[in-house]
């Protein structure tokens, strides 16, 4: 079904697809004439190695089963989005791919140079802010734009967002999903009871859902704050702002409890240093020895070509041979180092696929990719990197 194109399935979906006859099958099918230009870019270009044209096939042939059409079809929007998707997806530092397209000429000429600097979102503007909560109500949505941009000459961009999480998620759309059809800052007492109460449990995000809230207070603070400027801004601009003033839902009540509230925050700080303190010798030891340690690799990785073995504090080891290395004419920062381990038994998992890439830290819980800091190679000195293993892509 997704080779004749009757599925398209998420991103979600095609990281976890690990068969390659699928894959090979659907660029047979679909646009040949295309990966057939991608290829010939690839034979002509010494650094690219085997693994290298494997994973670029992989992710464009990903590309056109979640989109459709052709590889001159993708725009630099699929390619965003197929880079996001792999957010915990170990081959995100793959990105040769999007330079084939840009080499293949099936990217405009303005496209930015790397899909690392095409996905920097940068700062969101205010309506972009407002907007990625997604608010029904039109008129209400504009107040809000117009509120924040009134404000944010005197907020920096952290607390700007901050505020618009309040008022726009925590405070309207909360009302929206909550009272159908509200449309007014005019508050019932029983809506602004119900409100409060849903406030005092995290609802949205990723961290704390369904416990307590610790500091409601601060978003009882941002409510009062926007309904008190909307009653001060009406007696100076009553043809801007009049229509929307109204009593303010927050009362003196509401912050009985403010210093206990303080009180509490403090004491669960002091009580994680107390847990903490006694951990922080053996911290500081196993930071020295693991500092000590990938500083012995390095020095015996700086000393070794690409592609070639060597050993370092009882630890046998290669350097990766990538298509980016400096090393081999390639764009990445200078004195990057990539080591990887060799497999040491032929029944370990995916034998035969390759060697065993290890990463940085615990080899199990390995963290995934990180970029390099950017910089001049000169004040940034040389860094070993190791990649997360293969067998825990898509954790």
């Amino acid at each position: 079904m997704i080779v004749l194109l009757a599925l398209r399935p998420s991103y979600r979906i095609l990281y976890r697809l690990r068969s390659a006859m699928v894959l090979r099958r659907f660029r047979a099918m679909h646009d040949p004439g295309g990966f057939a230009t991608i290829a010939g870019i690839c034979d002509g270009t010494a650094r690219f190695t085997t693994t290298d044209r494997s994973f670029a096939f992989n992710q464009l042939t990903r590309i056109l089963m979640h989109n459709g059409g052709r590889l001159a079809d993708v725009t630099v929007d699929d390619c965003i989005e197929a880079y996001r998707a792999q957010v915990g997806y170990a081959s995100r530092q793959h990105s040769h791919w999007y330079l084939l397209l840009r080499q293949a000429g099936l990217l405009t000429a303005d496209s930015p140079p790397t899909i690392w600097a095409a996905s920097r979102r940068g700062q969101l503007r205010v309506e972009e802010l407002v907007d990625g909560y997604d608010v029904e109500c039109r008129p209400v949505r504009d107040l809000l734009v117009e509120y924040l941009r009134e404000r944010q000459p005197a907020m920096d961009y952290t607390s700007l967002r901050q505020l618009a999480s309040k008022l726009v998620l925590l405070f309207w759309r909360d009302l929206e999903l909550h009272e159908p059809g509200i449309d007014s800052l005019h508050l019932s007492d029983e809506v602004v009871r119900r409100w409060k109460e849903r406030l005092r449990v995290v609802r949205y995000g990723t961290h704390g859902v369904g416990e307590l809230r610790e500091d409601p207070n601060t978003v009882f603070m941002a409510v009062r704050a926007f309904y008190a400027d909307l009653a001060a801004w009406a007696l100076e601009e009553p043809e801007r702002w009049a229509v929307w003033a109204a009593p303010s839902p927050i009362t003196g009540r509401d912050f009985l409890g403010q210093n206990k509230q303080r009180k509490r925050a403090t004491a669960r700080m002091h009580q994680r240093i107390r847990e903490l303190a006694p951990l922080l010798p053996a911290l500081v030891t196993a930071a020295d020895n693991q500092r000590r340690h990938t500083g012995a690799v390095l020095a015996a990785a700086l000393a070794t070509a690409p592609g070639e073995k060597f050993t370092a504090d009882g630890e046998d080891l290669r350097r990766l041979c990538l298509v980016t290395d400096p090393a081999r004419g390639g764009t990445g920062r200078p004195g990057l180092i990539y080591a990887a381990a060799p497999r040491s038994h032929p029944t370990e998992p995916h034998a035969g696929r390759g060697e065993r890439l290890l990463g940085l830290g615990d080899r199990r819980g390995a963290p995934p990719f990180r970029r390099a800091h950017r910089g001049d190679a000169r004040a940034h000195p040389p860094q070993l990197r190791r990649v997360r293993p293969t067998h825990d892509r898509g954790r």
